[in-house]
């Protein structure tokens, strides 16, 4: 009677989890500028979807053999994955192929794993597919891991805003051709070189992410180095989270263009400046969201090196 109760709980539990799950595939999805984490952990939505919901759709259907069940449950994943892949791009959702992969992993996994439940006397080459069907899985993870790893550099480092200890802090940034140099005569500490292009009317170079909260700091430090014969004028442009959501016009934002020239330039900006840079209202120095450095309508390519951007606050 007990174990009933607690199958019977068990049960309710996972179709609510299920429920939740499923709803979540249409709505409440993380937008372009939620944190990357949360992006990145939403995209295992899918598997766990798939996952959970496997074992009420195999409780169904006829005991068929080992593998009639797992392409089973491969088959279905990819027909319900492909429907709701189908019904989201009608509601201003994404349809991704690569949801309808992880889905398939989700169920085809969980499957392995209620097989090895029933058959433990003969569950040896079960144990050893459901291992190799959980590599891709692991593999899905990559970039969640990468992420995490470059937040907590992100918390060591702080108040720096931009390290380049690692190959993989290239993907706090975008822009074009860039590339972390870790030996170079420009700094001896590794530098990011980024290409500004020419015939181009914009030319961006933006640091996406960083530790957003600045209240508590005086002024933004930035080092960079142009490599060239002449100068060139290089524009600061500073967003935080209101202008990228409700108005990204140019005066709601802190704007700043400079000479800059050929040798190692050190640019330093109060954060007071940048706090009553919007025509408005105030910048919300609690919730800032981008750092970007672009150039106009250059004739002639140019490198630039930067060495360094962080806060400070007159103390140190």
């Amino acid at each position: 009677m007990l174990i009933n109760k607690v199958s019977n709980s068990f049960d309710y539990l996972l179709f609510s989890c299920i429920f939740i799950l499923f709803l979540l595939l249409f709505w409440g999805a993380p937008d372009y500028y939620s944190h990357r984490i949360a992006k990145l952990m939403w995209e295992n939505g899918h598997i766990a979807f798939f996952a959970l919901i496997t074992p009420f759709v195999l409780r169904r259907v006829p005991r068929y053999n080992i593998f009639s069940q797992l392409a089973l449950s491969f088959t279905y994943a990819v027909l319900l994955g492909t429907f709701i892949e189908f019904i989201q791009s009608y509601i201003g959702r994404d349809a991704s192929i690569q949801d309808i992969y992880r889905g398939a992993l989700g169920a085809v996994s969980c499957n392995l794993f209620l097989l090895i439940k029933k058959r433990s006397n003969q569950s040896k080459p079960l144990v050893i597919i459901f291992f190799f069907s959980l590599l891709p899985i692991i593999y899905e993870q990559k970039s969640l891991i990468n992420a995490i790893v470059l937040e907590l550099e992100m918390y060591e480092d702080f108040p720096a805003l931009a390290s380049f200890n690692s190959k993989n802090s290239i993907s706090n940034w975008s822009g074009q051709e860039l590339e972390i140099q870790q030996d170079n005569t420009i700094n001896k500490n590794a530098t990011l070189k980024a290409t500004l292009l020419a015939n181009a009317q914009y030319s961006t170079l933006t640091l996406k992410h960083f530790l957003k909260n600045w209240n508590e700091f005086k002024v933004l430090e930035i080092e960079l180095f142009l490599v060239s014969k002449e100068a060139i004028e290089l524009c600061f442009k500073i967003t935080d989270l209101e202008h990228n959501i409700k108005n990204k016009d140019f005066t709601n934002r802190f704007n700043l263009c400079k000479k800059i020239q050929p040798k190692l330039n050190k640019i330093k900006i109060n954060l007071v400046d940048i706090k009553n840079a919007p025509l408005t209202r105030e910048f919300n120095l609690y919730e800032v969201s981008e750092i970007t450095l672009f150039s106009k309508n250059l004739k002639v390519e140019k490198d630039i090196h930067i060495l360094k951007i962080g806060l400070n606050d007159f103390t140190k």
